[in-house]
């Protein structure tokens, strides 16, 4: 989940940073999940079927397009390192991904890319995490994700349900 020093770091003020963790924390975020048993035993052993219906994804709740447009997706947890290895994250936005994915601030100084190459990151994952509907559908209707769904997006990408706790009232 991103924080204000994240947000600092790649060149948004402080102010506009606590703008938009206002923003997020105002947003409504509901996910539509089945419930996990707390004990395990031999017969929860998860088959090849289970793990093809987690494959799907879940359903989530983004945060609206503007009051009373909810957005509402299928999506799924990409790897990091699949999305590095397979060239899907240039080795140019290497540090700037690994610097959101480790939760820390990157290494590089000050600069104008920053921003850019973060946005470029967020971006990345929601193509790789948006199940239905797709990144290239939501494009090709030309349309803009808001700031707010890429960071849930990349939230959710991160820790799953947890990563979206910030966006409940």
């Amino acid at each position: 989940m991103l924080n204000r020093e994240q947000l600092i770091s790649t060149g948004i003020s402080p102010e506009d940073a606590d703008k938009i963790l206002a923003q997020m924390a105002k947003s409504d975020v509901n996910v539509v999940k089945k419930e996990e048993t707390p004990q395990v035993t031999e017969a929860d052993i998860t088959s090849i079927s289970q793990l093809s219906e987690f494959a799907k994804g879940q359903v989530v709740k983004l945060p609206d397009f503007a009051p009373g447009q909810p957005f509402v997706v299928r999506l799924r947890r990409p790897s990091m390192l699949v999305l590095a290895k397979s060239g899907r994250i240039p080795n140019s936005l290497l540090e700037t991904a690994s610097s959101l994915f480790n939760g820390g601030k990157t290494n590089q100084s000050e600069s104008e890319n920053q921003l850019r190459d973060m946005y470029n990151v967020l971006e990345i994952v929601a193509e790789a995490s948006l199940v239905s509907p797709t990144f290239s559908e939501i494009k090709s209707a030309g349309i803009e994700l808001t700031d707010e769904q890429l960071i849930a997006i990349f939230n959710y990408s991160q820790s799953g349900i947890e990563g979206l706790k910030s966006f409940r009232e």
